[in-house]
């Protein structure tokens, strides 16, 4: 799922990717507004909606999956 999102944010977005842009790109894509919206100069990764989905996905993580280990005495 990484890599599909790097390649996707990379390659066909054209966004930068943890600040890197590549070339040869499919599209040509600029990130308008604040940093911490767009993420700035380091790509949509670093701005408060990719921080709110992971945090998201966390949760979500927790309850559908709960650990299976059990507390308390013995």
């Amino acid at each position: 799922m990484h890599a599909a999102f790097d390649f996707g944010e990379t390659f066909l977005y054209s966004v930068p990717n943890s600040g890197f842009v590549a070339e040869g790109h499919l599209s040509n894509a600029s990130l308008r507004g604040p940093a911490w919206l767009t993420g700035g100069a380091v790509g949509p990764e670093g701005s408060v909606f990719s921080f709110g989905t992971l945090a998201i996905l966390f949760v979500l993580f927790a309850w559908f999956y709960p650990s299976k280990t059990k507390s308390g005495p013995a």
